[in-house]
């Protein structure tokens, strides 16, 4: 939570982030107006979100400091949203891939790690086979 409100305190607050954030709203109004009325074709929707859209654009080219009052709510939804949304994504890619395949590998014995003990070892050290003094492994480091 801290992280949120770190985040809306770290907000642009200039004419310039307002102009964006309105010039982008109403592209993506637009859009949806161009969607609506030529794919689905619900004329009085497009109609209204074309109208709308152009609100924006407009707003945000004469007067920006207008869009203060929708600005802020809509980026701070934004936030709770992709703080939420991370989260749930997170989750579902660690319970869908990830859990999977270290089920797998233990179903069949794969250890890539090489973690077995082996009480007879002196060392568990790899040695690695490469040339110490080659040019190339010094200018490739990583």
């Amino acid at each position: 939570m801290k992280r949120i409100v770190e985040e809306i305190r770290a907000l642009p607050r200039g004419p310039g982030a307002l102009r964006a954030f309105g010039l982008m709203m109403g592209c993506v109004c637009i859009l949806a107006a161009l969607v609506a009325g030529f794919v689905v074709g619900a004329a009085r929707t497009a109609l209204v979100l074309g109208t709308v859209g152009g609100a924006w654009a407009v707003a945000a080219l004469v007067v920006p400091h207008a869009l203060k009052p929708v600005y802020y709510p809509w980026m701070m939804l934004a936030m709770a949203l992709g703080f939420v949304m991370t989260r749930a994504l997170l989750t579902l890619v660690f319970f869908l891939v990830i859990t999977p395949i270290g089920l797998l590998m233990r179903l069949f014995w794969q250890d890539p790690m090489q973690r077995q003990l082996n009480q007879k070892a002196k060392t568990y050290w790899i040695p690695k086979a490469y040339d110490p003094d080659s040019r190339k492994r010094l200018e490739q480091y990583y």
